[in-house]
């Protein structure tokens, strides 16, 4: 779960930048790689968090709520999807 809500955190953080920083022209380029940063923090944690899924349904006594599953294998996959999309584009 933590790595679930670390990985939200630095997606909400990049993208609020990302839209931030759109807005504005005169930032410093090295501002501007702050929201990749963050995108990267976001793919490296979701993919912990995914890989850290199928461990909690085998050694817990009772598995978490399916929504609770749900959610974190979206989070996790979202800032992996957003660098494809961003790589093709």
């Amino acid at each position: 779960m933590l790595a679930t809500i670390t990985t939200l955190g630095a997606e909400l953080v990049g993208g609020v930048l990302r839209i931030l920083f759109g807005l504005t022209d005169a930032l410093p380029v090295s501002t501007l790689a702050f929201p990749n940063l963050m995108l990267f923090t976001a793919a490296v944690t979701g993919i912990v968090c995914l890989l850290l899924t199928p461990l909690v349904y085998r050694f817990r006594r009772s598995p978490p709520p399916t929504i609770v599953t749900v959610l974190a294998v979206t989070v996790s996959l979202l800032p992996l999807a957003i660098g494809i999309l961003q790589t093709i584009r």
